[in-house]
Formats: C-alpha cells, structure tokens, sequence
C-alpha cells in the first residue's frame, strides 16, 4: 500500500447490489473536487465490477455498511476524509465548504444540510423538520439521526485515532454518532449542499435501524444529562414519529422527558420546529392528547409546505 503522496481528501463510497446510480454519485464528486482527491468505492455486492477509471475499488462482499466504511478508511490517505452514498448527489461546492468550516472551528468532523428527492429532481418535504442555524450540540441526536448522515467530512487522523467505524455496537451512522459525537468537536454548514435520492431499494428502508442497539447508545447520552428514563418503546416512538399509533403506546413520561430536555439546552432555538412537529406527531394518535399540545400555526405550515412540495415537480 503506497501512502507516499498525502492527498488533500479522500472519499468513501461504499455500493451494493442495487447500484444503478452509481456513475451519477461518482460523476458528482469528480465534479466537486480539484485534482488532489482519491474515490475509495467499496464493493459490498459479492458481484464483481468493472474497473471504473482510476478509481480504487475495494472487494468486500457480506460486509455492512459501516464495516464497509471502516475497510474504505483503513485504505485512506487523505488528510481528510468524506463520505457517500452510491445512489446520492452532491453540490459542486460541498467539499470546499465542509473544509473551510472544519478548519475555521478546529473542528473534528463537519457535517452539511441535506435536501431529500426522487423521481425526476421533485424535492422531498422535511415533515420532521431540520436544524435551524449553523449551532449544533450531541443532545440533538436524542431527537433523531440530526447530523447523522452521509455528509459528513472529518480529519482522517481523528477518526482513525478514534477507531471511528470499529465498534461492535455500531450498526449505522446514528449509532456510530451517538457513540463519537459528545466527546468530539462537531462543525455544521446548513447549505444543503448534500442531494438525498429517495427510493424503493434503499439500504435504509430494506434494513431499518437495530432498536436495540441505538436504545443503549442513545441511553447512556440521555443518562449523562440526567435526563428522565424512557423505556425502549418510548425512545421508538420519540425517535421514529409515526402518525398513525394506538393511544397506548403514547406516554406521559414523554412529554416530561420533552420539559427536562429543554432546560438542559443552552438555547434551543435551533430545534424548537423539531420538537413542536414531533409534539404534534405523537398527539395524534390521542384525541386528548392531541387537544393539549395542538399547535394550530404549525399543523397549517405542514400542511401548506407538504402540499407546495407536491406541486414542484423540481428541485
């Protein structure tokens, strides 16, 4: 393995079976980046590929996402390191942004706004919600995988210092941030400079996150701040609204975990939208419930925005 020439970045882009979009993710980092740039793909599949330009190409068939990410890692040489998606876009100006934010708050891992699409460009309404402003704590992710994503762009000596994807508890990105992000300085552009395809044969909707797993990760965050104990059904329903619940899977403990959290944020002006939709998410399935946390100007935005989205058929 020859690690003479220091490149300025490297990016992993691990791929499956599923990689008809594959030539447009590499097209669209090529795109974004000058010379001093290496493209790690990791083949996951166990089905063998072309060679793909210069690019290197890494065979590990039956290997998870993460695992995979951890071999594209342990071949790096940049001094930075990014991540994406085989079936994702990116701006031409991601990588440039990401580094300059990195570099200006010594920070170890920066992370970007993402706008969600399929079919022919039409934008993907954010019914949860997004941050608001460029402020960003490791509290948020008790909220959702906010920050957790393929956006990220970190200092290559950090993670591997960290062991960034080699726990045995992580089984996606949330729970890899769950584990890393409160001991490490965390930066976070809010240009939507990350292009997120929405499809049928996603990973992510074929293999949805191990609950388990992210109940003792999201635990032990939550018992640092000496926050309320929820049960796992409870951090289920608070981490993956759902519109449509049986009254019984509701809690009150929930809505006292919501009044600690915030009195333990410095400011939560960022996340004030987040915490209002999934209020109003979880009253739905309660008449009383949702009568108490009703939030009228709200429901209208949601309604409204929704309904626009279905309008624009482009981006």
């Amino acid at each position: 393995m020859n690690r003479l020439k220091k490149k300025k970045l490297s990016i992993l882009l691990p791929f499956h079976n599923d990689n008809q979009f594959l030539n447009d993710a590499i097209a669209s980092c090529v795109n974004a980046m000058d010379e001093d740039f290496e493209l790690i793909l990791i083949n996951t599949s166990g089905l063998k590929c072309p060679r793909l330009a210069n690019f290197q190409i890494i065979d590990a068939p039956g290997h998870n996402y993460i695992e995979a990410l951890s071999i594209g890692l342990n071949e790096s040489q940049g001094e930075y390191t990014a991540l994406m998606n085989s079936d994702d876009l990116i701006l031409k100006n991601r990588f440039q942004k990401q580094i300059s934010k990195l570099v200006a708050d010594q920070a170890d891992l920066v992370f970007c706004g993402m706008k969600k699409f399929k079919g022919k460009n039409r934008a993907i309404f954010p019914l949860l919600g997004e941050l608001k402003g460029d402020q960003y704590l490791s509290e948020f992710l008790l909220l959702g995988s906010y920050g957790a994503n393929a956006t990220w762009l970190f200092r290559t000596s950090w993670a591997n210092n960290l062991q960034l994807f080699k726990s045995p508890l992580d089984s996606s990105d949330w729970t890899t941030a769950l584990r890393v992000f409160p001991n490490s300085k965390i930066a976070y552009v809010p240009d939507k400079l990350y292009l997120y395809r929405m499809h049928a044969t996603q990973i992510t909707r074929t293999l949805p996150e191990q609950h388990s797993t992210l109940y003792s990760l999201w635990t032990s965050l939550n018992e640092s701040l000496n926050l309320p104990h929820l049960t796992l059904q409870e951090v289920k329903n608070l981490t993956h609204p759902n519109f449509i619940q049986r009254e019984d899977e509701i809690t009150l403990n929930i809505l006292d975990w919501f009044s600690e959290y915030l009195d333990r944020l410095p400011s939560h002006h960022a996340i004030d939208d987040l915490l209002n939709r999934r209020l109003l998410i979880l009253s739905l399935g309660s008449p009383i419930k949702f009568r108490h946390n009703f939030n009228l100007v709200l429901l209208v935005k949601i309604l409204s925005e929704f309904s626009w989205n279905l309008s624009k058929p482009r981006y």
